[in-house]
């Protein structure tokens, strides 16, 4: 189970978007479109002209740690795809390097040699794909979807002044629970996260 103790940031719960975590999450779900089919008519839609798409979905095995740094959390409300690159691209060497070698953990020699003889290699590399798939796929939607964010955190904040985020937790997924200044999300993982500045929520699209 992760725990995120709030402490005096209990009330400092707020809602944000991402456009890179939308890229992300889009590249995540390409790896794996058949347990995705909800999506499938808009995939077809779009025809989507896949780059090589390897240097970024090398992290999408599933049940392997993805790095923190490829999704860097919103500094805003409402942040920039270019905002959210600066920061991925700024994150320290040593933060770099060490989820880097969570990622490769089990995953192979070939694997671990891919990502850790070169770890600024790896990152950029990850970062010129997410960039060429925000600007072939997600950016030309990304005023509707934008909307749809916008639409969706506004529903929750309203829920949450009216209800209280204990109510609103496991409707967002079965996992969360919130009980005092803590809230928990069930995972194989057990571990004590100290959050003094409250949390961000991040609504996607391509999460379902």
């Amino acid at each position: 189970m992760i725990r995120y103790r709030l402490g005096i940031g209990a009330a400092n719960v707020r809602w944000a978007m991402s456009p890179i975590h939308e890229v992300v999450s889009l590249a995540q779900l390409l790896t794996q479109p058949q347990r995705h089919p909800m999506f499938h008519p808009w995939l077809r839609r779009r025809r989507i002209p896949l780059p090589d798409l390897k240097a970024l979905t090398v992290f999408m095995a599933d049940g392997a740690y993805r790095p923190d740094f490829l999704d860097p959390s919103p500094m805003s409300s409402e942040p920039t795809f270019e905002e959210g690159m600066d920061a991925l691209l700024a994150a320290p060497a040593d933060q770099t390097y060490a989820e880097l070698l969570d990622a490769a953990r089990g995953r192979g020699a070939d694997i671990g040699r891919r990502l850790l003889d070169d770890p600024d290699r790896a990152r950029s590399e990850a970062a010129d794909t997410l960039r060429h798939l925000w600007t072939s796929v997600v950016e030309p939607e990304w005023p509707s979807m934008r909307q749809a964010l916008r639409a969706e955190m506004l529903d929750r904040a309203l829920q949450v002044n009216r209800e209280g985020l204990r109510a609103v937790l496991p409707r967002l997924h079965p996992s969360a629970a919130c009980e005092g200044d803590t809230i928990t999300v069930e995972k194989t993982i057990d571990i004590d996260v100290d959050c003094p500045e409250g949390l961000i929520l991040v609504p996607s699209l391509f999460i379902t």
